[in-house]
């Protein structure tokens, strides 16, 4: 006891010991120095002061039944409040033991020990007062808090934010906040309590958290953990904030950020702020493309950014700058930039002020939007509208009842009104041609096809009216339809447009071909001449070149000369033989210009082409009737004087063959010259007959005879190898010409033909009726209108070249070998043709052989009988009459008066017509037959003739000539009833011939 009265006393703590009475009162035997500490009553004092004096009233039912505890033998612990001596509230731990005495078998002493616990119970006091406060704040809280072990998950702590509403506690975080059986971490999902144990720090973390019905929410975990001595979590205090919400809201923030931003960019409209004080400017992205800078590089300070724009812009965005931040005042401005970008040039500038706390200026915040794309648009409006206001066509914009909205100043000149007038007016007081219903049918038709073009009036304000073309739009604008008018007046249009189809008529009704081609030589156009030259229709000709008209006949070099010309841009004039689409060759004259564009630059080619096949041939039959002329001036000069020449010749030569002793070497001597005189005649004959100047004595021949009487002498001229086929034609042939000429045109032909068949071959001689109009003549060439009997003689030959073929009737031109022709056999038969009035056509080609059409005209009538040959044919007639003879040729004079002489004929000869009439005049007797020279000087002998016809009514006549002339044919064709003999003549021949007309009735 005395120990534990030193312990007692080295401690602080209150130490005591009691006696218990039999009547278990209660007397202190000792105590701790600590008493007064702790009450403020000292040893002494407290044995008298009651215990309810010195317990809390509060707390006295606890100490006593403390003190009944102990009593009953128990040992007590408690904590209470006493009032101490100062009535100052303490708190005591009061810890006691009986000790019990077995003899008196109670209770006899306790002791006990107090503990001072007044700052303790503070503390505990304002500690519980905090827990209450953080319990009621966490309970408050909208958002989950849990204190969760780490150990098993177990939820030991949750508000009821957190609580479900079973209330129940116990359970583990994945319960409450996945409804899952297993921890999130298993299922392999972050674990916010994982990342906790592994940094042992605190954390934030999104993670996913599930409602009752399943539905996820995003939720923004802040963890904390809970150590234990040995450092490790064994707790983690969880506070969850849903943010689903927020998270969906910044996802519409960034879209909206988003949108912003693509508002910016499609707008071109960019953000900045500049803070004067540290002299830097913020650029959003979108300021950036705008000015065409670099994001990534340090954005330019305010002098710096000055220097994009043109100095003048420069210049009014600084002023508005300096009194922006001197008066507060915000500014917009439309600026240039000094070096525009692909896209910007003109920006809008809008800044305004920035006030600080102390409600100074410290900087500008504003815009820039890229308004190049509406300063080109209002550019273009103000082009476009000085554009519309200048042009010379009429512009208007009308409504509904035809009232102008709008009109242009081109209107107003070309209407005589100024544009304030015209804006007054209506439709109907300038076009006269429509009425109030006539403009609504219009109108009504507009809107339904949306744009119209038509002709119409306008009256000008002096009454004047001219003709407009009218291009009308249906166009919709705030919901209403305008009509869009553009007019203009086409007055020079009429006129040029009339002159033009004047022009195209006259092209398309030309009687020449036109052509255009591009320059290439593509056809582009042809007229309707050109498929009636051609052959070819436009559809077949166009996209063709004129290629498709080239005969072969013409030489590259004409082409090459052509091309080169025209090339050069001039014009090419030529002739051409081409062909046509059925075969046939034409010849054209043609010019061929360039046509060139207001550049100078050659387009296409325009052909202007004549058809001048048959001028050709009428140039080319003029050519043949010079030489034909030419040679009849030749043939009928020489023929005359060269005749009387063989005439003499062959007299003489006959008169000395009538002398029977002639020495039979001179005998064949004379029948030499004889028989070279009479080829000499023959040849004349020939010259003549070609020159169309051969003397003929036609009759009315039926052909078909004529020539079947001539086809066995033909088959000895053409030989045994060649097969003559005589295709007579049906009917009677009737033809009024020489018989000796068809004999001559017949046998020409026969030798030319037999000429060119080499070898075994076949001539075809035939007849036919043939009829022409004047429409079939005018279009083919060389042939005549009229009815025609046609002799045709066609071969089997070698046939003819076309070169050859233009040159067929030209005298003295063959294509036989030297020695085998004289060249005057077809022109023989083209001069006896024509001195006939027919014509020839020829057609030939090389190898296959060659046909003569000879057309003469057909005649109706009866047939002449042939005649008769005289009785004294062939016999030597002798006669007493008297002949007057009248010759200019003494030489054939003297053999002429010879030879009727020597037939017992009775002569007066006389050298000259007016010799002539006199010794008529002078003869005592009868004059019974005049033979006379045609042509002579003083007169001809038909004038002659005439003259002493009065004084010698019967007297007969005989014409003799080497060339008659004119003097009694047209063409040498003789009269009916003139008797008339071919210089040079026979002996016989003349007089048979005197006997003959001398016995005529």
């Amino acid at each position: 006891e005395e120990r534990y009265r030193i312990l007692s006393s080295l401690t602080s703590d209150l130490v005591y010991k009691l006696r218990v009475g039999p009547d278990e009162s209660l007397v202190v035997e000792w105590i701790s120095g600590a008493l007064e500490k702790i009450t403020g009553y000292t040893v002494d004092e407290v044995r008298f002061v009651e215990l309810s004096r010195i317990v809390h009233a509060d707390d006295l039912p606890l100490v006593q039944k403390g003190i009944a505890t102990l009593l009953n033998g128990s040992a007590s612990s408690i904590e209470y409040r006493i009032k101490n001596k100062s009535g100052e509230i303490r708190w005591l731990s009061d810890h006691n033991q009986p000790i019990y005495d077995p003899v008196e078998k109670r209770v006899t002493h306790i002791l006990g020990g107090m503990l001072d616990i007044t700052e303790r119970k503070l503390n505990e006091s304002r500690l519980r007062a905090q827990k209450e406060f953080l319990h009621v704040v966490i309970e408050s809280l909208t958002h989950p808090f849990y204190v969760i072990n780490t150990s098993d998950f177990t939820v030991t702590m949750a508000n009821a934010a957190a609580r479900t509403k079973d209330k129940k506690l116990i359970r583990t975080c994945y319960e409450l906040t996945h409804n899952s059986d297993r921890p999130c971490c298993e299922n392999g999902e972050s674990c916010p309590m994982e990342q906790i144990k592994k940094t042992k720090t605190a954390t934030i973390v999104e993670h996913i958290h599930y409602t009752s019905k399943q539905e996820p929410r995003i939720v923004e975990v802040h963890g904390y953990p809970i150590l234990d001595q040995n450092g490790e979590v064994t707790q983690m205090i969880e506070y969850v904030l849903d943010i689903t919400d927020r998270k969906h809201s910044e996802k519409l923030l960034k879209q909206r950020e988003f949108e912003l931003n693509e508002s910016q960019r499609l707008s071109e409209i960019g953000s900045w702020d500049w803070n004067a004080e540290t002299d830097t400017i913020f650029w959003s992205d979108t300021y950036y493309r705008v000015f065409g800078f670099d994001p990534t590089k340090p954005t330019p300070n305010y002098l710096e950014h000055l220097k994009v724009y043109t100095a003048e812009s420069a210049a009014i965005l600084d002023a508005g700058v300096k009194k922006a931040m001197e008066l507060g005042e915000a500014y917009e401005f439309e600026l240039e930039l000094a070096k525009p970008t692909t896209k910007t040039r003109w920006i809008s500038a809008h800044g305004e002020p920035v006030w600080n706390e102390k409600g100074e200026i410290c900087g500008l915040r504003g815009t820039a939007q890229n308004i190049t794309p509406r300063k080109l648009a209002e550019r273009e409006l103000s082009l476009l509208t000085f554009a519309i206001n200048h042009v010379v066509e009429e512009v208007y914009l009308m409504d509904d009842s035809g009232h102008f909205q709008y009109a242009n100043e081109g209107a107003a000149t070309a209407l005589g009104y100024n544009r304030e007038e015209l804006l007054k007016m209506n439709v109907l007081d300038v076009d006269p041609t429509f009425s109030p219903e006539k403009w609504q049918e219009h109108w009504q038709y507009l809107k339904e096809q949306g744009a119209l073009t038509f002709e119409t009036l306008h009256q000008s304000a002096t009454g004047h009216t001219y003709p407009v073309e009218v291009n009308a739009n249906a166009i919709e604008y705030d919901n209403r339809t305008y009509n869009l008018v553009l007019s203009r007046d086409i007055s020079e249009r009429k006129k040029s447009d009339e002159a033009l189809l004047k022009l195209s008529h006259a092209v398309e009704q030309s009687p020449v071909t036109v052509f255009i081609t591009d320059i290439k030589g593509r056809i582009e156009y042809v007229n309707p001449e050109f498929t009636r030259v051609t052959g070819y229709t436009a559809k077949e000709a166009l996209g063709n070149t004129p290629n498709i008209l080239k005969s072969g006949e013409m030489p590259a070099s004409t082409y090459a000369e052509l091309w080169e010309t025209i090339s050069v841009g001039q014009t090419w004039r030529g002739e051409f033989r081409n062909r046509k689409k059925n075969g046939d060759l034409y010849w054209e004259k043609t010019t061929i210009s360039p046509i060139i564009d207001e550049n100078g630059k050659t387009t296409h080619f325009v052909a202007i082409k004549e058809d001048i096949t048959e001028r050709r041939s009428l140039e080319e039959q003029f050519r043949q009737s010079q030489k034909m002329e030419a040679i009849g001036q030749l043939a009928g000069g020489v023929a005359h004087d060269f005749n009387n020449m063989l005439s003499v010749i062959m007299g003489h030569t006959e008169l000395a063959l009538m002398d029977l002793d002639v020495n039979p070497t001179i005998n064949s001597h004379l029948q030499e010259i004889l028989g070279a005189s009479e080829r000499s005649a023959k040849l004349t004959r020939q010259l003549l007959a070609f020159a169309r100047k051969q003397t003929a004595v036609p009759q009315f021949l039926d052909l078909n005879e004529t020539l079947t009487g001539m086809v066995g002498m033909l088959k000895h001229l053409i030989g045994e190898s060649i097969e003559l086929n005589w295709v007579p034609g049906k009917g009677a042939y009737l033809v009024n010409m020489d018989p000796s000429q068809i004999d001559q045109i017949l046998a020409n032909l026969s030798v030319n033909a037999r000429d060119a068949i080499s070898g075994i071959g076949k001539l075809t001689i035939g007849t036919s009726a043939a009829t022409f109009d004047n429409a079939y003549a005018e279009t083919h060439p060389g042939y005549l209108a009229g009815n025609f009997v046609c002799l045709s003689v066609s071969d089997n030959g070698c046939g003819m070249s076309h070169l050859v073929l233009n040159k067929l009737f030209e005298p003295f031109f063959t294509t036989k070998e030297k020695g085998k022709g004289t060249g005057l056999g077809l022109a023989t038969v083209y001069g006896i043709v024509k001195q006939n009035n027919g014509f020839i056509q020829v057609v030939s080609e090389p190898g296959v052989g060659s046909t003569f059409k000879i057309y003469l005209p057909q005649h109706k009538g009866k047939v002449d009988p042939l005649g008769t040959p005289n009785a004294l044919f062939g016999q030597k007639a002798h006669g007493h009459e008297t002949i007057l003879v009248v010759e200019d040729e003494l030489s054939l004079l003297n053999i002429t008066q010879m030879t009727l002489t020597k037939y017992g004929y009775n002569l007066v000869v006389a050298s000259s017509p007016g010799e002539a009439i006199r010794r008529a005049l002078d003869f005592p007797g009868t004059l019974d037959l005049l033979i006379t020279d045609l042509i002579m000087p003083e007169m001809n002998g038909k004038e002659l003739y005439e003259q002493l016809t009065t004084h010698f009514p019967g007297l007969k006549c005989l014409y003799m000539s080497g060339y008659s002339g004119e003097v009694f044919s047209n063409q040498g064709i003789l009269e009916k009833g003139i008797n008339f003999i071919q210089k040079p003549f026979a002996r016989d021949a003349l007089v048979e011939k005197v006997r003959h007309i001398l016995d005529m009735d």
